[in-house]
Order: structure tokens, then sequence, then C-alpha cells
């Protein structure tokens, strides 16, 4: 197996539930905190906090739980009890903690097959498995194993954020995987189709910060920053790969009413006409920075799904007014360099 460096997108997952009973108390979710007074979300809370994340058994005692205290609640608070099931699973770490972890990497750094097959094996009715990542044997997610367990119990824009959430566990096992490159960035596009048609259908749960991370995520698709020694067969930035430019041309056909596939026509025609530098519009919005300039309609709140093409388009403006200034700089001769 060869050695990779996984490239984990993060996002922090922030929602709010139907407030019904006693004093609030302060939950984990997925990689955020919330507070509710909604007792039986406090109460399988704390049970998942009382299991023990090293043993992938516990996965379905979470699920079982999850059936028997939710069976009767509203589909909103079920919304809001998966998503503390999410963080749960994500901080189950089965392989590290092996009594035999030791004899899974022989020491010339190549992987016991066989031994790595028969624990893996162990685990994958839980949604779990193997993933060789710099040097350790980590647990990842089987993608689609929460969407299959779940789809059935939740709302119809849980369920959106789910297939949008399987995706990026796709992405996240092929990324850096030989021969996957091309895959890798159609499954990028995908997934921003399917963050488009959740953060479209007005959600209650998630709205604030999906809604702020569209930005990262189509940057991720666009301007992905890849480690060359790692993975020799990508570039710094995808956009400018002439392997990639036909799998752009692609996305913007059959997604052509897609906001995604808007800002995507927008920048590959700067990459086209070379009017800007790409490296520059990177970093403003990789960074979320506006042009410091009153000149120029851009605003750091408006990087975000629903605002991002008028700080784009703004951003674009004053480099290509940069560029002209810089040309013209460069063709005034220096002082006293005229003829006497």
């Amino acid at each position: 197996m060869r050695k990779l460096n996984k490239f984990f997108f993060a996002f922090i997952l922030l929602f709010n539930t139907n407030n019904v009973l006693a004093q609030n108390e302060t939950i984990n979710a997925f990689l955020a905190k919330y507070k509710t007074n909604n007792q039986k979300l406090i109460e399988y809370s704390n049970y998942l906090s009382s299991l023990d994340n090293s043993k992938a058994v516990n996965v379905q005692k979470a699920i079982e739980r999850f059936d028997e205290i939710f069976k009767e609640s509203g589909i909103e608070v079920k919304d809001s009890a998966l998503l503390i099931f999410i963080k749960f699973h994500r901080s189950i770490e089965y392989f590290t903690n092996l009594d035999n972890y030791a004899d899974l990497i022989a020491e010339n750094g190549q992987i016991n097959e066989s031994l790595l097959a028969k624990e893996s094996k162990k685990v994958e009715a839980f949604g779990l498995k193997a993933k060789y990542v710099d040097g350790s044997i980590v647990t990842i997610q089987i993608p689609g194993y929460i969407e299959s367990s779940y789809k059935s119990k939740i709302s119809n824009k849980m369920q959106l954020f789910l297939a949008f959430e399987t995706k990026l566990e796709y992405i996240n096992d092929i990324w850096c995987v030989e021969q996957k490159n091309k895959e890798y960035i159609e499954e990028q596009g995908k997934s921003l189709i399917l963050l488009e048609k959740y953060l479209n259908s007005s959600p209650k749960l998630l709205f604030e910060k999906l809604n702020q991370f569209y930005v990262d995520y189509f940057i991720a698709f666009v301007f992905e920053n890849i480690d060359s020694d790692l993975c020799p067969e990508y570039v710094d930035y995808n956009v400018v790969d002439e392997r990639n430019v036909q799998i752009y041309k692609n996305f913007i056909l059959t997604n052509k009413y897609s906001k995604t596939a808007r800002l995507l026509e927008i920048i590959m025609q700067q990459s086209n006409n070379g009017s800007i530098d790409l490296e520059e519009l990177y970093y403003y919005l990789s960074h979320k920075e506006c042009p410091d300039s009153d000149d120029y309609d851009c605003f750091e709140t408006k990087f975000n799904y629903f605002n991002v093409e008028d700080n784009l388009k703004e951003i674009i403006r004053y480099l290509e007014d940069q560029k002209v200034i810089q040309e013209t700089v460069n063709r005034v001769p220096p002082f006293g360099s005229g003829c006497t």
C-alpha cells in the first residue's frame, strides 16, 4: 500500500434544537458544541460520552440507543441527534489502540496486509476501515455507512446533508491515490452541487457554518494545494493543469445553472486570458480578504455561498486594475534616460 498523506476537509457543524425541558446543558456535536434543554438529546449525548471510543462495537450500541431514545421524537430532534452520533462515530480510533498494532507495520515500512485485512474485517460492519496515513494506520469511515444507517430516520433536508457528507467521506478516502486524480476532482464538484442543494433548501440546521464553508470547499475544488512530493501526478493548482481542463469544462456543461459552475467559469476565463495572477486570486479567496481600497465593493462578510460571487468579481476587477497600473509603470522610462 502506498504511503499517503490524507487531506481532511475540516468543517464545523453548529445547530439549534427545540428547547422543551429543564436547564440548558452544553452538548458535543460534530466538531462543535451547542446548548439545549431537550432531555433526550442530553441523555443521548451523555450516553455516547460514556462509551469507549477504542471499541468499534460501541457504534452498534450508539445506533441502538438512538432508536430507543428517539423512537417517539419529532423529526427535528432526530436530525439534531444524528449530529451527536456523527461526532461519536468520527471519534472511534480502533487500529492505533490495538495491542498488536506494532505488528501491522514492518520495520521497513511495509504493511502486513494479511493481518490488516483480518483486523479490518472486524470493524467493517460498524462503518469503519483502515487507512495508511503518514506512516500510521488510522481508522476512517466507510463512505455511506452513516447515510445508509440513518436515511430513513431523518428529514428530507438532513438527507441532503448526509448525501453531501457521504461524498466528502469518499473524497477523503481517494485523496492522493494513484490514478484517482480525475475522479477526485469530479467527486469534489459533485459534493459542491449537493451542498448547493442543501443550502438552497433553507435548512435550520448547519446553515450558517456551511454557508461560510462553501467557499473553502470551492477553493479546494479549483485551487487544491497538494504536496507534489507526495502526489507527483498532481499540481499546486488543479485549474491550471492542462490535464484537468476537460474535467472542469464537463462540470460546467453538466451543471450550467449552478452557482459553482458560474464561479468556476469566471476563474477559468481569467486563467485562459492571463489578465490576472491566479496565485493572487487564490490568496484573497483562501484568506477571505478584500483589496485594501474603498474603490471596490468587496466585503469580508460576503465570503459565503450566497454572496461570494460579488466578492470574486470585485477582487478580479482589482487585480486587473493593478496589472494595468504595473504595466503602465513598466513602460515609463526611468527619469533622465531620455534623449538630450
